[in-house]
């Protein structure tokens, strides 16, 4: 977790910079407007992309060697 909060905090100030940047080069509320702009066509992305191999019940716990959902959950045998 620790490694988690090490990236996301320096890249999310990265990103908010690289934001203030864009919005100061085009100024006023034309550069607010393109910076929105950009960030709803990459949430758009995103989400998309989050829908390609959804993850539900049927799929939590499969393997992810080849990138593929599988149709249905793997069978498990219980030996008695």
């Amino acid at each position: 977790m620790t490694v988690a909060w090490l990236l996301t905090l320096p890249l999310a100030g990265l990103v908010g910079a690289l934001c203030w940047w864009i919005a100061d080069a085009i100024g006023g509320l034309a550069g607010v407007g393109v910076d929105l702009v950009i960030l709803i066509v990459l949430a758009g992305y995103m989400y998309l992309r989050s829908r390609r191999n959804p993850v539900d019940t049927s799929n939590v716990n499969a393997d992810w060697d080849d990138g593929s959902t599988p149709d249905r959950p793997a069978k498990t045998s219980v030996a008695a």
